[in-house]
């Protein structure tokens, strides 16, 4: 892997990582209970795998999961959640 990709990799890391606490922050701020989860997506290209942080809330009583890029409920079936 080049060094330009590795920065490449480290600064979008760095920036979904902002995004996380970012949604974590407000949610705490509207004493919505919130957690991270991370985990891994399990594709065929092992190459590819990389670990990813979904946000988790907590609506009174069942934990939902939420992509923080785009907001959308849900993890891809293809997810294996590693750390709550």
């Amino acid at each position: 892997m080049s060094i330009k990709l590795s920065r490449k990799l480290v600064k979008e890391t760095l920036q979904h990582a902002k995004k996380v606490q970012i949604a974590l922050d407000l949610l705490a701020m509207a004493n919505v209970p919130a957690q991270i989860i991370r985990g891994v997506r399990l594709d065929k290209d092992r190459s590819r795998i990389s670990a990813t942080e979904y946000v988790e809330i907590y609506n009174g009583n069942t934990w939902q999961q939420f992509n923080p890029e785009s907001g959308r409920k849900g993890l891809p079936k293809n997810f294996l959640v590693w750390q709550r």
